[in-house]
């Protein structure tokens, strides 16, 4: 999605959105103080310009029907939690019983993927490829004509991923620096090549919406490092 963020909000402040056949409508929250410079003190520095941008104008944003919120995310608190070593650096849109709706904000200009980070099991399961998708994901539950026919999240995608990480723990997507480095895939091997031995290659692009990772057995304190595709990192190896 080229859309920035702050575009798909505001654009979807004009649509027609119904929840069970009523309207509803999309509102955005005035920050209460600047959010970047909070953000920077959370130490998420270096913020890409489309967060800059959106968090200027708002500090979250609700679907609202009839003065009751049908959702709510808020975009002015970094995250930490038990899958850093995978997801480093992260705005948390919204807190659920401890598990987490995380945005990464990478270095560049623009964000990275968002993820709902679950620690039982310890699956990062994917919501959208960047914020902007996954925004227009959660306004599309309200238009009358879906854009999308797969869904982000369900009660029991954080077992199913689990479980498909537990019955074949090498997934096609997580390769050892030397397998990256003899990939065929141009991206993945020049990636790789500077990588040290000991590192694991996460190769996101091959995952579709609702599809996960395991976190399990990664060192949280480990190093992560990031290819020039937001899709595409390495951390250290397991414990």
């Amino acid at each position: 999605m080229k859309e920035s963020a702050l575009a798909v909000l505001l654009a979807a402040q004009s649509e027609r959105l119904l929840h069970n056949g009523v309207p509803c409508q999309v509102v955005l929250h005035d920050p209460e103080e600047p959010i970047a410079d909070s953000l920077i003190e959370q130490k998420l520095d270096d913020l890409p310009p489309e967060i800059i941008e959106l968090v200027e104008r708002c500090g979250g944003f609700s679907i609202e029907q009839s003065g009751r919120s049908l959702e709510f995310l808020e975009f002015t608190r970094a995250w930490s939690g038990p899958a850093q070593m995978l997801a480093p650096r992260c705005l948390e849109l919204a807190d659920y019983d401890g598990n987490a709706l995380i945005a990464e904000v990478n270095r560049g200009a623009t964000s990275g993927p968002v993820w709902y980070a679950c620690h039982d099991p310890e699956v990062l399961i994917l919501q959208g490829r960047s914020l902007a998708e996954y925004l227009d994901r959660v306004i599309d539950v309200y238009r009358p004509q879906r854009r999308y026919a797969d869904s982000a999240y369900g009660p029991d995608l954080a077992q199913r991923v689990w479980d498909v990480h537990d019955q074949s723990p090498q997934a096609p997507h997580v390769l050892q620096a030397d397998e990256a480095r003899a990939s065929a895939d141009e991206s993945v091997a020049s990636f790789a090549s500077s990588l040290p031995r000991h590192a694991v290659v996460f190769d996101f692009r091959m995952l579709r919406v609702g599809e996960g990772v395991s976190y399990d057995g990664l060192d949280p304190d480990g190093q992560c490092w990031h290819s020039s595709d937001p899709m595409l990192r390495a951390v250290e190896g397991a414990r």
